[in-house]
């Protein structure tokens, strides 16, 4: 009975889930995301806490990281109390797109 009664409030917060996904980055947002992406090749990871010194607008900051999580081309690790971001190695992406 309790999954059914909590059924309605776990979808309407699973629709607002859903909208904040759907986004289209902007020609300058997607300049951007590939730069950083750039920078993750380069340096493997970075500390979260850095990410501003390479997004630097917060709103382009928040809109570029999740369109590249929901891509699956960004990862976030904790280490040591400190989050990373790195990109997703290629030979995981490669492996995910053959049947």
């Amino acid at each position: 009975a309790a999954d059914f009664l909590l059924s309605v409030p776990r979808a309407t917060l699973a629709i607002w889930g859903n909208f904040s996904a759907w986004q289209r980055l902007t020609h300058d947002e997607l300049a951007l995301a590939a730069g950083f992406l750039a920078v993750l090749d380069r340096e493997r990871r970075i500390p979260i806490h850095h990410v501003p010194q390479e997004l630097p607008e917060p709103g382009s900051r928040l809109r570029i990281l999740l369109a590249l999580q929901l891509t699956d081309l960004l990862r976030v690790s904790h280490t040591d109390g400190v989050a990373w971001l790195s990109r997703v190695p290629k030979r995981e992406l490669a492996t995910r797109d053959q049947p």
